[in-house]
């Protein structure tokens, strides 16, 4: 991977560039500037500096800290395309010194956490560069065919998502993102027979994955993840509906199995108010995951266990054009587990790339699952951890969650942007430590010794930020801003009688880009 930097900027400097006809956008997300090159090369990239200040707070009922408080992080991502002719195209993408540039460590193991750059040195490890993509795209007659490495990404990324949904994310940086060894072909069947706006919108593709890595996988590690993906959708200018449909047998490095399947259902219509120069939104996803898996062994399930999940998302957007003012408002589910000891895992997790706020889920239950990890695999104080512990990390995942969404957006004209945000959310089912309710006999219990079931208010955040940006010669935007969040815990992370609760959290996030 080291070699990765060498060859992007080897292959920037001996083939010709030619600037874009396209002005740049300060809104153009990076995939949508290298769709957009219309000559030989292109090379738009983005530099990213974040300077995190996060409060402490306790990850278990002994008051153990956190002590990640100051951070700073950084990110250059480069997404060449070398156009061969009109119908193919080869694209990569790349992170380069990528990672924590100073500032406090987490003291849980780094795996546990991979959606956090701060567990990766920006400068000395070899994770900091990191060939997310390198593909050939080849228009045929009769369809598209797309061969190589590639993110994977469906719908509004409930089960598939590719870490870049730069529009999504306002308070909260993409990251990570599922990348997969992928041989891809989508065509447009009812062409062959008939004419119309309706045969020219139905789509149906398939593919081969061997996965690289995501949230269940890890190639580089030794896990071996083979998947068939299928997809049916009609995608117009105003409506997009699919059915999306994968297919997993995977060992691990290990030898544990895992055989899944994942149902995805997703929708998007954009409803336009031409004389109010308008534009309204609506999107939804509901992923089911089917699966078995002997990666988590019990008393009463020797031979692993099955999982049985249900995550939705539910958005809608109303942008007024003329005004830059746009309000958004969104809700989801992700199913929990009330009896963790069947056979059966009820519990569903979003994929670690989709975000919504700033601190409850990327935050605080993200290091809480994964020091409860810690405390359980330690063989000091719990002798043999028991198998499938490391499962319960959310990874900054939503998870066993029920939540609203609402945010305003404002964008001015000449580049000063103001966001603000709530976040409300109530765990589905209990919300359990599995540590602390082995220690008391195999009851519910939260992470601080309350019994789950006296509240299942996760609590609420109010986010704010504010940014500016300007583009220099219709080619680099300059942009830098400051957001802000404020957790304030609902009842679930309340303590025991004579116990501390979790205390309120902030963290401020300062933001420094450069975007080509």
């Amino acid at each position: 991977m080291a070699r990765t930097s060498v060859l992007i900027i080897c292959l920037y400097l001996v083939v010709p560039q030619h600037a874009s006809s396209k002005i740049l956008e300060p809104g153009d997300t990076l995939a949508e500037r290298a769709a957009q090159c219309s000559t030989t090369f292109c090379m738009p990239g983005r530099y990213e500096f974040r300077f995190l200040n996060t409060s402490n707070y306790a990850l278990d009922a002994q008051g153990t800290e956190h002590g990640v408080n100051n951070l700073g992080i950084q990110r250059l991502r480069v997404r060449p395309r070398l156009v061969i002719n009109s119908n193919a195209f080869i694209e990569a993408e790349a992170d380069l010194m990528t990672g924590r540039v100073f500032g406090d460590q987490s003291n849980n193991n780094p795996d546990l956490n991979l959606s956090d750059p701060g567990n990766r040195q920006a400068f000395s490890e070899p994770q900091a560069t990191d060939l997310r993509q390198l593909y050939l795209s080849w228009r045929l007659p009769f369809g598209l065919f797309r061969l190589g490495q590639q993110t994977s990404n469906y719908g509004l990324g409930l089960i598939a998502n590719n870490g870049d949904d730069e529009a999504h994310d306002v308070f909260d940086d993409p990251v990570m993102g599922d990348i997969v060894e992928r041989a891809l072909f989508a065509t447009k069947p009812l062409k062959a027979f008939m004419k119309g706006d309706f045969a020219d919108a139905f789509i149906v593709g398939g593919g081969f994955d061997v996965v690289l890595r995501d949230d269940n996988a890890n190639l580089i590690k030794g896990d071996m993840a083979m998947q068939g993906v299928v997809s049916v959708m009609y995608k117009s200018k105003e409506l997009e509906l699919g059915i999306y449909s994968a297919f997993r047998d995977q060992e691990d490095e290990d030898g544990d199995t895992l055989d899944a399947q994942a149902y995805d259902l997703f929708f998007k219509w954009k409803i336009p108010f031409e004389k109010m120069h308008a534009v309204l939104s609506v999107a939804a996803e509901v992923a089911y995951l089917r699966a078995h898996t002997d990666r988590v062994r019990m008393e009463q399930a020797k031979s692993g266990v099955d999982v049985e999940g249900i995550g939705v998302a539910i958005q809608a957007n109303f942008e007024l054009i003329d005004l830059g003012l746009e309000t958004r408002l969104e809700a989801g589910y992700a199913t929990g587990d009330n009896n963790r000891n069947d056979s059966i895992v009820r519990q569903f997790k979003f994929d670690p790339g989709y975000h919504v706020g700033m601190i409850l889920f990327q935050e605080v239950m993200a290091r809480v699952s994964a020091h409860t990890v810690t405390l359980a695999s330690d063989p000091t104080i719990s002798g043999q951890p028991p198998k499938g512990v490391e499962l319960v990390a959310s990874d900054g995942s939503i998870t066993n969650a029920i939540y609203v969404n609402p945010v305003i957006r404002w964008k001015s004209k000449f580049g000063l942007n103001i966001d603000l945000g709530f976040l409300a959310a109530w765990s589905a089912a209990d919300f359990v430590d599995p540590w602390m309710s082995a220690l008391n006999g195999g009851y519910n219990y939260n992470y601080l010794g309350q019994d789950a079931a006296k509240s299942h208010f996760l609590g609420s955040e109010i986010d704010a930020g504010v940014s500016y940006s300007h583009t220099v010669a219709n080619a680099v935007t300059f942009k830098a801003g400051v957001m802000g969040g404020y957790f304030m815990p609902g009842g679930a992370f309340g303590a025991p009688d004579g116990g501390k609760s979790l205390a309120n959290v902030t963290k401020i996030r300062t933001a420094l880009d450069v975007s080509w």
